[in-house]
């Protein structure tokens, strides 16, 4: 399955992972938070999502999947705004949109459908 379209896309993705200003490969110390602090905190959530799915809570998806919709949808734009410096403190009534928001559109693509006679929780 080798082609040219392939190979553009490896050098896309090698180009898009690596810092612009030089080293090849992100920094060992920011790579251990990731795999120390940030995956493990989004693995509880991919793993609570799962329960949700058994529990007949969610519709049945990949858990990590939907734990990264999960992050998408909440973060908006306000990590690049913070990360740019554009703004020093995120607005509250930005974080509530964001999050309202969210919580609506992920529940519309995951929630379960109703089923007559259960009790709502």
């Amino acid at each position: 399955m080798s082609n040219a379209a392939d190979g553009h896309a490896i050098r896309s993705e090698r180009a898009l992972s690596a810092p612009a200003w030089g080293a090849g490969r992100m920094d060992e110390k920011l790579e251990g938070v990731y795999e120390t602090v940030l995956r493990p905190a989004w693995q509880r959530l991919a793993d609570r999502f799962a329960t949700m799915m058994k529990e007949g809570r969610l519709k049945f998806a990949d858990p990590w999947t939907t734990a990264m919709h999960w992050k998408g949808l909440n973060e908006w734009d306000m990590l690049e705004r913070h990360l740019l410096s554009a703004n020093s403190a995120a607005d509250p009534n930005d974080i509530v949109t964001a999050a309202t928001a969210a919580a609506d559109a992920f529940l519309k693509v995951y929630a379960a459908p109703y089923q007559p006679g259960e009790v709502a929780l």
